[in-house]
C-alpha cells in the first residue's frame, strides 16, 4: 500500500506556441521547485537561466504557480534537469554543480557540427558518470534537451 501524506513532487511544465514563421517560438512555464533551465541562445552563444517561482508540489495545500513567458528562436537550445544532476558528488565530496553542468552545455551547443539532442544527452550523461566514476546516486536525475528548430 502506497502511503502518499508524505510525498513532495517537482514539476516544470513548458508550452510552445509558434510566433511567426521565421522559427520564433513563444514558451510559457510554470513550474515548482524546479532547478532554473539553461537556455543557449544561438545567436549571442550565450547561456541564460530561466527560474519558476513555484514550490515543490504537495508542501502547502494551496500554492501559487506563477507563469512565465519569454521567446525562443530557431538555433537556441533548453536544457531542463532536476537537481539530482547539480547535486552529484564525486569520490573526493565535490558537487557537480551548475558551472561544471553549463561549460559541459555550452560546449556542446557551441560545437562546429550541430549535434542532436540525443548525442547532447550522451554527452551529459557521460559527464555524470565521468563525474561520479562508480560511486552511487543518491537523488535521481531527470534531462530534457529541446533543440529550437525553424
Amino acid at each position: 500500500q502506497m502511503r502518499l501524506q508524505r510525498m513532495f513532487m517537482c514539476l516544470s511544465l513548458l508550452h510552445f506556441r509558434r510566433k511567426q514563421n521565421d522559427g520564433a517560438w513563444q514558451i510559457d512555464m510554470a513550474g515548482a521547485g524546479m532547478p532554473p533551465l539553461m537556455l543557449f541562445r544561438a545567436q549571442s552563444q550565450r547561456v541564460e537561466y530561466i527560474r519558476s517561482q513555484g514550490i515543490v508540489l504537495g508542501t502547502m495545500e494551496s500554492a501559487e504557480y506563477p507563469l512565465i513567458t519569454f521567446d525562443v528562436q530557431a538555433g537556441d537550445t533548453l536544457l531542463l534537469m532536476s537537481d539530482g544532476i547539480l547535486e552529484l558528488f564525486n569520490a573526493s565530496g565535490d558537487e557537480l554543480g551548475t558551472q561544471r553542468l553549463e561549460d559541459c552545455f555550452v560546449r556542446l551547443c557551441k560545437q562546429q557540427q550541430p549535434i542532436t539532442s540525443a548525442a547532447m544527452l550522451n554527452e551529459l550523461h557521460t559527464l555524470t558518470d565521468n563525474w561520479i566514476d562508480g560511486e552511487p546516486l543518491h537523488d535521481d536525475i531527470a534531462l530534457i534537451v529541446v533543440k529550437v528548430n525553424a
